[in-house]
Parts: C-alpha cells; sequence; structure tokens
C-alpha cells in the first residue's frame, strides 16, 4: 500500500489501439494528470501517488477528487500531520502545501475549483465514494467530520483518545497529602508549589501530564510522586509495591533520564521501591524490527501499576496507540515532557494537542476544591475548565536557566523578536548570534577551540589511555568532552545542512591534524545511530565514538589500529565492533530534530541562508534549550531568526477535539 515503482505514464498510451494494458499501467491511466505533474514538481512522491493507484486498482474509484484528496492525505502523513483538515486545507493552502515566494504553483488550480464548490460540497463527494468511509469499517479512507484520514490513523487517534478519556474518568479516592508533600517538598517556599501541585494532582488520577522547560525539575518531581505512590500503595491493608516502569523514547533520552533518577531518588527513604532503570518505548513493548507483532499488545498486556514516559513531545501517534494497548486499564500513565519542544519526527503531536491550553494553568472548581482538601493548596477555579485542564500541571520556575539563556527561550517562545535580539546582542557570553557569511570560518573558530570545542577530546584522543586506566572509564570521559559542544542544524540539505556542515567540520580537523582521514572509519569519529538494532542493543539517536584498542604486543608497528565504537548505554558503556553499526552517520552536526533528549554545554545553531517550512519557533526553542551553559546561532541574515519565531508548527490532527 505505500510503494509504488514510481514509472510515469507514457505520452503515447492512450493512441495503443486495442492493446490490452497490464493492470498497473492501467490503473495508472486512470490517475488524474494532475498528480504526475505535482510528483514532476519534486513534491508529491511515488508513495503518494501509490496510494490513489491503490484505490483505482482495488476499490474501483473513478472520481478524481477523491483520488487527488487521497494523494494529498498521504502528502499530509509523510509532513507529520495525522490527516487532512478540509476547513484548514481550504482556508490557508500555503500552510499546507508547497508554497514558495513569487511562484505560483499549479496545486492553486485544483485547491480554487474546491475553494469555489466549498466544503461542504467536497465532503459530501467524499462520502459519496465506496473507498471513503465514516467510522468502523474497511475502507482505507476515513472522513470524521471535515478531517480525512488513512484509516490506520483514525484507528490510532481514536485508540489514544480513548485510552487517555478513559483513564481521566476513573476515579481514586481523594487522601490527606499535607504531611507527605512536606517531608517530600522541604525546601518549597514559593506559593503555589507547581511541583507539589503536580505530585497532588497526578496523585489523584489515572492520567497526568507534567510539563516544563529544561530545569524545571520534571525529573525531581515525578520521583517524588512515584515516592509517594508506592507509600500510599503499602500503607493499603495488604498492600504491595507497585509494578513501576519508566520508559522514554530514545536511547539517548532513556540514559538521561536514568542517571537523573539514580541520582534524585537517593534522598528518599523508600528509595529501593523507585526502579531508576530507563527503557526505551520499543523495548518495553518488545516491538519487532520486522515488523511482527511486538510483544506487548492488545491481547498481551504490560505487567505494570504505573508508567511514566519521559520526553513525551517525541512520541508519535502510532507509538502512543501501541502504548495505549499494551497498557492494563487500571495502570497509572504519567507524561513528562516540554510542551513547547519540536514534536515527533512520525505523524502526530501528542503532548502539544494534550496541552493545548496548559500554559493558562486552567483548573475546574471541583479540582481545586480536591487540591485543597489533599494538599492545602489553594487555586482558583476556572468557569469554562475541561476535564483535560484538571489532569496537567506546567512547572514554571527554571532551576537551570536563570540567566540569558532561560531569557532568550522565553523571548523565542513568546514570538518577540526585539526582546530576542536585545539579549543576543547584549554582550552576555551565554549567549550570541553572529551575523556572518563566512559560515565556514566561523565554525572553524568554535570547533578548534581547545576548551571547548571539538578540539578538546580529539586532543585527550591523541595523548592516548592513560596508563592503568580502564578502556571504559577512558572512553565515558571522552563521550563527556564531545557533549561539551554541539552544531545543531535547521536542515539537512543544503549549504548550512548536517550534511554539508559535517563534510567541513571534517576538513577542519583533517588539516589541523586532529583526525587521521576525512572517509571512512578513523579514531575520534563520533557517530549517530539512526535505526534501532536489537543485535548491538543500540537505539535510534545512540551516540559513540570511534576508538582504537589497546595495542598488543604483538602488533607491528605498521599496522592500523583496530578500532570500536564506544556508547554510553543505562547499564554502562557498550562496545561494538564498526562492521556492525550499518545505520549511522557522522555527527559533528545533527539536526536538531535529533538532539531532542540530549543537552551539551554549548550549543551552536546554524541557520539557512532563507526561510522555509522547517525552521519554526519550535525548532530555534528546541536548539537553545538543549544548551546548559552557553549558546550561539550563527547566520548570514538575521531576519531569518525573526521570522522563525513567527512560525508555529502546525500539524492537523483531532485528538484535542475528541478530548475535550
Amino acid at each position: 500500500m505505500h510503494q509504488s515503482n514510481g514509472v510515469m505514464p507514457s505520452n503515447e498510451m492512450g493512441d495503443l489501439e486495442g492493446a490490452a494494458l497490464p493492470r498497473e499501467l492501467l490503473s495508472r491511466e486512470l490517475l488524474p494528470r494532475e498528480l504526475f505533474g505535482w510528483q514532476l514538481d519534486g513534491w508529491l512522491r511515488p508513495v503518494d501517488i501509490g496510494l490513489a493507484q491503490l484505490l483505482v486498482e482495488l476499490g474501483h474509484e473513478k472520481d478524481a477528487d477523491v483520488l487527488i484528496a487521497s494523494a494529498l492525505v498521504s502528502y499530509h502523513l509523510g509532513c507529520g500531520h495525522v490527516c487532512m483538515d478540509l476547513d484548514a486545507l481550504l482556508h490557508s493552502p500555503e500552510a499546507f502545501l508547497p508554497n514558495q515566494r513569487g511562484l505560483k504553483h499549479p496545486w492553486r488550480v485544483q485547491i480554487a475549483r474546491w475553494q469555489q464548490i466549498g466544503v461542504n460540497a467536497l465532503c459530501e463527494r467524499l462520502r459519496a465514494s465506496d473507498v471513503v468511509g465514516e467510522g468502523e469499517g474497511a475502507e482505507p479512507l476515513v472522513l470524521d467530520k471535515n478531517r480525512l484520514y488513512l484509516r490506520r490513523y483514525w484507528h490510532y487517534e481514536t485508540l489514544v483518545a480513548s485510552g487517555v478519556r478513559d483513564r481521566m474518568s476513573a476515579p481514586r479516592p481523594i487522601q490527606d497529602l499535607k504531611e507527605s508533600l512536606a517531608r517530600l517538598f522541604p525546601e518549597a517556599t514559593e506559593i503555589p508549589d507547581w511541583q507539589q501541585v503536580a505530585v497532588a494532582m497526578a496523585s489523584a488520577h489515572s492520567f497526568a501530564v507534567i510539563s516544563g522547560g529544561p530545569g524545571t525539575g520534571k525529573t525531581t518531581t515525578v520521583v517524588r510522586l512515584l515516592s509517594l505512590l508506592q507509600e500510599q500503595a503499602i500503607a493499603k491493608e495488604g498492600g504491595r509495591p507497585l509494578r513501576i516502569a519508566l520508559a522514554a523514547p530514545t536511547g539517548k533520552a532513556a540514559a538521561r533520564l536514568t542517571e537523573s533518577i539514580s541520582g534524585t531518588k537517593s534522598k528518599l527513604s523508600n528509595a529501593a521501591l523507585i526502579p531508576d532503570q530507563v527503557s526505551t518505548l520499543h523495548r518495553l513493548l518488545g516491538i519487532r524490527t520486522d515488523g511482527g507483532r511486538p510483544r506487548y499488545y492488545r491481547g498481551k498486556l504490560l505487567h505494570v501499576d504505573v508508567l511514566v514516559i519521559d520526553e513525551a513531545s517525541m512520541v508519535d501517534l502510532e507509538m502512543m496507540a501501541a502504548v495505549m494497548a499494551a497498557l492494563p486499564a487500571k495502570a497509572q500513565l504519567i507524561l513528562l515532557g516540554d510542551k513547547d519542544q519540536l514534536a515527533s519526527v512520525e505523524a502526530g503531536a501528542i503532548l502539544g494537542e494534550i496541552c493545548k491550553n496548559a500554559h493558562l494553568a486552567r483548573y475546574s472548581e471541583a479540582a481545586c476544591g480536591e487540591l485543597l482538601q489533599s494538599a492545602g493548596v489553594a487555586l482558583t477555579p476556572v468557569s469554562d475548565a475541561i476535564v483535560l485542564d484538571d489532569h496537567i500541571v506546567t512547572l514554571k520556575k527554571s532551576y537551570r536557566f536563570q540567566g540569558a539563556i532561560g531569557a532568550l527561550a522565553s523571548a523565542m517562545n513568546e514570538s518577540n523578536a526585539p526582546k530576542m535580539f536585545e539579549i543576543l546582542n547584549s554582550g552576555d557570553s551565554a549567549v550570541q548570534f553572529r551575523n556572518t557569511s563566512q559560515l565556514h570560518k566561523t565554525l572553524a573558530e568554535l570547533v578548534l577551540d581547545p576548551a571547548s570545542g571539538y578540539a578538546l577530546y580529539l586532543r585527550t584522543l591523541q595523548q592516548g589511555c592513560p596508563t592503568g586506566q580502564d578502556m571504559n572509564a577512558w572512553a565515558k570521559t571522552l563521550l563527556e568532552q564531545l557533549s561539551t559542544f554541539q552544531i545543531l542544524c535547521a536542515l539537512r540539505k543544503g549549504p548550512a545542512g548536517v550534511d554539508a556542515v559535517n563534510e567541513a567540520v571534517v576538513s577542519m580537523l583533517k588539516s589541523h591534524s586532529l583526525i587521521s582521514q576525512n572517509t571512512g572509519w578513523y579514531a575520534g569519529r563520533p557517530v549517530m545511530v539512526t535505526r534501532n538494532d536489537y543485535s548491538t542493543g543500540l537505539m535510534n539517536g545512540d551516540v559513540g565514538i570511534a576508538l582504537p584498542e589497546p595495542t598488543s604486543e604483538n602488533a607491528s608497528p605498521e599496522s592500523p589500529p583496530v578500532l570500536r565504537v564506544y556508547f554510553a548505554q543505562p547499564d554502562g558503556i557498550r562496545r561494538v565492533l564498526p562492521s556492525r553499526l550499518t545505520q549511522a552517520e557522522t555527527v559533528f552536526a545533527m539536526t536538531v530534530h535529533k538532539s531532542q533528549g540530549s543537552e551539551f554545554k554549548h550549543t551552536c545553531l546554524v541557520l539557512p541562508e532563507s526561510s522555509g517550512a522547517g525552521l519554526t519557533r519550535e525548532l530555534v526553542y528546541t536548539a537553545v534549550t538543549r544548551a546548559k551553559e552557553r549558546v550561539t546561532i550563527v547566520g548570514s541574515d538575521a531576519q531569518v531568526l525573526a521570522r522563525a519565531i513567527q512560525q508555529r508548527v502546525v500539524r492537523c490532527s483531532g485528538l484535542a477535539e475528541r478530548l475535550a
């Protein structure tokens, strides 16, 4: 269903008098010609054409509007949308279809015709088709109100929505938490203390979201929440400890949470009852690389009472549906994440949809009454708060970003360009905008800095593993030094894209004798795994360094060093042969998307020369908040950055409406 051979129909096909056309060619001949023109324009993919072709072959569909709509639904899915919102598309087509200034794209003719007949008439035409359904059924497309879905994604969305709704409606007894909260938060001074509010709210619900920017204490809050939940469970007559599972979307995020929880829980009296090993969601569910049924699914549920998912903004709709299918009905689900970060790479924006109004901190009269009774915290109720609002708490105080980085992130989130540039030009060493047309020269200054650039770990590497030091300990030191600095790119292609920047950095390092070669495997090469690999235990996003193995006494001086690639994992250092890393890439530069779940002392965001659909407020905010101490933004046009913070990520979905 999702593949097409991409062969274009012959111009002479209609002149084959009486010839019997192969089924595939005949189905392509029946497709609207606009689709092939759009594919030649470079924006419609073969897979999008393939869906329309399948509807002709298997569904005998002939209506051009239905076939064009099906291809556009597939295109929308490739852009991260769960569905195609026909109202939004006809109102603002430039927001959803390729749009370059000054160019009149051919799709405008088709959209203008749909605008002329109106969305209601278009929906009636779609409903009349045998390949479009309106709910449960077998039709490949589903029209739900004015949103057109691929059936699979309509099913995912309804599954996630019902899973959240069922948990929101599950009653839990109100308990007096004042003494417990005072013990868990002895340092609390603010009124209200939002970490306490989050713990009290989450302990009273089977579904809860704790959102907040970097350094707002999400991990600290959830560890104390888990301590409270275990305390309550054991206090029950015949009580037993809860089975708690911790998960994150990537191995890198899992490793960070493991480290953070280990340090936080040590201060608690029941620390032994709080797990500190965090799994990836793929590993938790037992998802297979061959696409077969995962180990845990609707027919075989996870053995958990509480599931905590960190970095929930990175979780796509399909993965969240898999979680809901495998999670027992009575299990608590707690999502942690930054609602302002980039959404998942795949379709959906789960955390963003759920937290659409979270910044308003709206709570119902019932929720405020329960909070006052259980925690002694008084909040002002809002008359029009919905049920979902009562299950979300946004942590507001950042303990990490008290200075310029926090102020810069806030200005970006507020789309306040004057304030953003005032901060960037303030002279504060923590934030800087390098306005330059000489990108490579500027990058060289940063990369070759012996104290904070890539030169730091490469110089340490050249000195060799200290005598008597364990190789794994040395590798850990190098990995920590590597994370001192990271180049982030908004794009993958182009002069300021990941591919070009990686190539330029490699040349710089080679010319300064910091690495031995420009291509292939060499000592010091940093790589990122780009696909989950269960044979090595490495997950998409894991970063490692190729290091030389200790030289054998019998080795020839002329022999090239034997390399192993070392990765930091939740359970320690893992090393693998380079030949086993078939899906890995050099990562002196990485996309901002790939940086999610990571922290670096110094991040350098490289901006493209012009604005584009991918350069958004969420992207630059995510890049800035990856830094712990210093941010440098490099670009040739300051207005590219100004326009970026005015542009929001928009993903079509019906999840927020279903939850409301």
